[in-house]
């Protein structure tokens, strides 16, 4: 994908060639740049509040963009188109962050995406999105083994909660005895730590952080370890956080109950391991 900032800086100075990057349309002319942009998805990462398991998309936010005769900056996610002047380097700034953007959104499930983004931009494997996750912070958080591994093979680290969506059990096991507090860390948008290893599917390694002093109940806004299980797939995990005391009614960032959550994955052999509530 040929990026926008190179068509922008090669655009006919009559401002005749005009780019559509997701949400923005953007125009040359002179040292100046217009953009208009429309809102038309339904998350704004940059909003502060944290992307939950399940609630990504692939996408192309929409950005906020200074105008440059020092004028108030016009608002991220606006129901209306907007436009303004600004100068061409905040352009390919911009520009910039919005593949980063991209290349953190798919990371949460599109390999084939997140594989031709860092053909063509390796240089930003470990560049954070404006809602500050990083590709294997996102792949981490689904439990995607395909992405991390991909991500892990092109210089993305693997921190203490991707070991546990890998069950990388020595590493564990090792960084946990060195570091007992790791029992109650949380990751990426605060999710518990139990979520990863729930979401792995590795019950030698949510029975470790259990025994360590893992709250099995413990929550974020965006969901709880059971269903990190629910969402891992795994039959033996959902049963194991539910014979270790799994409340599950807890709500995940839609409301929606362990149960619920099985069932509208399709997943009726995990819902039907889940008590309903007396």
């Amino acid at each position: 994908m040929q990026r926008v900032r190179e068509i922008i800086l090669g655009a006919d100075g009559r401002m005749t060639e005009r780019v559509q990057y997701g949400t923005i349309t953007f125009a040359c002319k002179d040292n100046m740049a217009s953009f208009v942009q429309v809102a038309n998805g339904p998350i704004d990462p940059g909003q502060g509040k944290a992307p939950a398991p399940g609630g990504h998309r692939s996408q192309r936010p929409v950005h906020a963009l200074c105008r440059s005769q020092g004028g108030q900056c016009a608002s991220s996610g606006a129901a209306r188109s907007r436009s303004a002047l600004v100068q061409r380097h905040d352009v390919q700034k911009m520009t910039d962050q919005a593949i980063v953007d991209e290349l953190v959104g798919n990371s949460h499930g599109d390999l084939v995406r997140v594989k031709e983004i860092l053909e063509a931009h390796p240089e930003l494997i470990n560049v954070p999105a404006v809602w500050k996750e990083t590709p294997v912070e996102a792949a981490t958080q689904m439990g995607n083994r395909a992405i991390i591994e991909y991500l892990v093979s092109r210089g993305a680290p693997v921190d203490f909660f991707t070991a546990l969506a890998l069950a990388q059990m020595d590493r564990v096991r090792s960084e946990l005895r060195a570091k007992p507090e790791l029992a109650q860390a949380r990751g990426v948008h605060d999710l518990p730590v139990l979520y990863f290893a729930a979401i792995g599917g590795s019950v030698a390694a949510a029975d470790l952080l259990i025994s360590a002093g893992a709250e099995v109940n413990a929550k974020a806004e965006a969901a709880a370890p059971i269903h990190g299980a629910v969402m891992g797939g795994s039959r033996e995990m959902v049963r194991f956080l539910i014979e270790s005391g799994a409340d599950p009614s807890l709500p995940d960032y839609k409301g929606r109950d362990a149960r619920s959550l099985a069932t509208e994955m399709g997943r009726n052999d995990l819902a039907s391991l889940i008590p309903t509530k007396a």
